[in-house]
């Protein structure tokens, strides 16, 4: 039976690794799109602007037929948190990119569909998109040209999917897609996970795809064919620690109502001026990963994040 799989990656999340070392693996049994590959004969930056504009080509409709299809671009969730036009923040929409994506798996039997989702900590992921997209991205916006004007706009605006926090919301993100997949459909990953048992997330992804997937170790970080990856090793003053940059640069800023009570207690007492780590707690995830991780309910499900992430994304403290 022929699968249909689309993978979503936040920045940082093990994407080229994934796009390079596994899904490669697949190239003689799937109909793959990556940013790097593609054996359906289109061009692969056309299809993705397509998408990203809620349209299916022709073309790659007729080239799937009756193959099984993995499709894995990255901009499709990207774009949404950082795309500049004419020096202001002006994002792909990702709703249409859904859209598209559910469409061109309309064919396939709903059971053989799947979405799966990477997620990584918070801080990490502010901290890996600016510097990804600093250059070809936020320089060219004046609102977001510094990393202290970026973090106060991804902290205190979320509301619309044209904020620049909007998708550090993970809630967000999750109820776009669970507004066109079902929830059997979706799977979420972790990037933690894929960076500590690699043979774990191979065993995920023979599963899903059938395939019995070859592990391959090692890490890929070096895009060679999307411009706006380039020169990703941005500026050193980008490594702040994110409470620390809070303290220093905006000690009077109202937090948003989700960040967690512990987080916001510890910018408060923070008179100092000096940079603090994000506390780890030992959060359970059990909730979603109960929903969407497709896994039993064992000690792995929980996972040393800190907890602002548990809290602002899945909403533990959102009334």
């Amino acid at each position: 039976m022929a699968k249909y799989i689309v993978h979503l990656g936040y920045p940082k999340t093990g994407t080229t690794y994934l796009q390079r070392k596994l899904f490669l693996q697949l190239k003689d049994e799937f109909k793959l799109i990556t940013p790097e590959f593609e054996n359906c004969g289109i061009n692969i930056r056309r299809v993705k602007y397509k998408l990203q504009n809620g349209i299916v080509p022709k073309r790659l409709k007729q080239a799937i037929l009756g193959n099984s299809l993995l499709i894995s671009l990255e901009g499709l969730l990207f774009d949404p948190m950082r795309n500049v036009s004419k020096g202001d923040f002006s994002p792909m929409s990702f709703v249409k990119a859904l859209e598209a994506l559910y469409e061109l798996g309309e064919e396939y039997n709903p059971n053989d569909v799947a979405v799966v989702l990477y997620l990584r900590r918070q801080d990490s992921l502010i901290h890996s998109l600016y510097a990804e997209s600093k250059i070809f991205h936020f320089d060219r916006c004046e609102k977001l040209n510094t990393f202290e004007k970026y973090v106060e706009s991804v902290l205190l605006e979320d509301s619309f999917s044209t904020d620049p926090g909007y998708y550090y919301n993970f809630n967000h993100t999750l109820s776009e897609i669970l507004e066109r997949f079902s929830e059997s459909q979706l799977h979420v990953r972790f990037f933690e996970d894929l960076e500590r048992d690699i043979e774990k997330e191979t065993a995920f992804w023979s599963g899903l795809c059938d395939y019995n997937f070859e592990v391959v170790y090692g890490k890929e970080n070096a895009r060679s064919v999307d411009a706006s990856t380039k020169n990703t090793d941005a500026p050193n003053f980008v490594r702040y620690h994110l409470i620390g940059l809070k303290n220093n640069f905006f000690p009077g800023m109202k937090l948003p109502l989700t960040m967690s009570k512990m987080i916001k207690r510890k910018l408060v007492s923070a008179g100092s001026g000096e940079a603090q780590n994000i506390t780890l707690n030992d959060i359970t995830l059990h909730r979603i990963m109960s929903k969407y991780g497709k896994l039993n309910a064992t000690a792995t499900m929980k996972r040393y994040l800190n907890e602002d992430l548990a809290d602002y994304y899945f909403g533990v403290n959102k009334k």
